[in-house]
């Protein structure tokens, strides 16, 4: 079987964890998976999914297009998956707008309806998209191969904190700052490592900035000895898959979350 995914980047971590992750055991099937980057300017948009039209099924990742936009693809599609590990219909945790947004639910709502199957990262994401009127949904959690992460051999005296993620959800972990000083404070020498592409800094928690890449990402996280993480109790949050704390679980780290 010959399966195309439109993706907003091939190197996404959405698509290197949900697609990325599984062309071994597809290709060990006997199946293809290949990828067309979504474009973004709304012109180009008139051609999406045209290089894939053969395939068998095309995965459209995330992305909700416009109506126009949707009824070609729709049109090019033998058979048509959605792919989300996100409340797609919804803005986030940290929107100054709220939650509601009429043109992501109208959106979404065409999206589910049009696909001949949904795949959610969690139940909440499934549910939803039926809800929504789609006519199938399915769960396929997001995840992490154990092998290409060493194990945490925590030799060091005072314990190193762990936070991985991109600059979009460190505002989670600065709304935890006090806590965080709270720890520097009260067990000196803890240092807390940030593994991403933007770093904030404490007065009493020692942080350590390392940036990002696929290559260093697994054993950035292993060096450590504690992995954390914080998101709001809100709508919003119960879309999200807790993919740094599998990655975290992966090395032998405890987690505080």
């Amino acid at each position: 079987m010959r399966l195309a995914a439109l993706v907003e980047s091939v190197d996404h971590v959405c698509t290197r964890y949900r697609l990325r992750a599984f062309e071994p055991l597809l290709r060990a099937a006997g199946h293809s998976l290949e990828y067309e980057e979504i474009p973004r300017g709304w012109l180009s948009r008139w051609s999406v999914g045209r290089k894939i039209h053969d395939a068998d099924a095309v995965i459209l990742q995330r992305k909700l297009l416009s109506r126009v936009e949707l009824s070609l693809l729709r049109r090019r599609s033998k058979f048509l998956v959605f792919d989300m590990d996100d409340a797609v219909w919804m803005r986030d945790s940290f929107s100054g707008k709220g939650f509601d947004s009429r043109k992501r639910e109208r959106r979404f709502t065409a999206t589910v309806r049009a696909a001949d199957c949904v795949v959610g990262g969690n139940d909440f994401l499934a549910e939803n998209a039926m809800l929504a009127g789609a006519k199938d949904s399915w769960v396929v959690p997001t995840c992490v191969n154990v092998h290409h992460y060493p194990l945490a051999r925590h030799e060091r005296e005072k314990p190193m904190l762990v936070w991985v993620g991109s600059s979009s959800t460190l505002q989670g972990l600065q709304a935890i700052s006090p806590y965080l000083e709270a720890i520097g404070q009260q067990v000196p020498g803890t240092q807390l490592k940030l593994v991403c592409d933007r770093f904030f800094h404490l007065n009493h928690l020692h942080v350590i900035e390392s940036r990002w890449s696929e290559s260093k990402e697994a054993s950035e996280i292993s060096a450590a000895d504690i992995g954390i993480s914080w998101i709001p109790d809100d709508p919003w949050s119960s879309g999200k898959c807790g993919l740094k704390l599998l990655q975290y679980m992966a090395a032998g780290l405890p987690v505080v979350t």
